[in-house]
């Protein structure tokens, strides 16, 4: 989970994969649905929002890292070359680079998405 500028607690839906937005000042939840990527149904983990507002989450089941812009709601997603691997763990370096981990059973890896 994380808080926006605007005061609104941002979360992930594994099952079914969905963004959730609840503002603590209306009491309102909003959920919203992802987009499935190649067939895989979203199964979305961990999110981090960057200084622009845009909101990163993984999405377990697509192997991809995603992106969603609230002002333009608009998906972006990013497949790792690291197959089969999935991702796992995000967080924003104050440079604003993503860093996230990713791996299975018998290897893992770390990597960067610069700004």
């Amino acid at each position: 989970m994380a808080m926006d500028a605007a005061g609104q607690l941002w979360f992930t839906e594994a099952s079914p994969g969905r963004l959730g937005r609840f503002d603590p000042a209306t009491g309102s939840l909003t959920e919203l649905p992802v987009p499935s990527v190649e067939g895989s149904s979203p199964a979305l983990s961990e999110l981090v929002i960057d200084r622009q507002g845009t909101i990163w989450f993984v999405d377990v089941g697509a192997n991809m890292l995603g992106r969603y812009v609230p002002g333009k709601r608009a998906y972006t997603f990013f497949r790792l070359s690291l197959a089969p691997t999935s991702p796992f763990a995000l967080t924003l370096a104050p440079t604003g680079a993503l860093w996230f981990t990713a791996g299975n059973a018998t290897v893992n890896y770390l990597g960067e998405m610069a700004p």
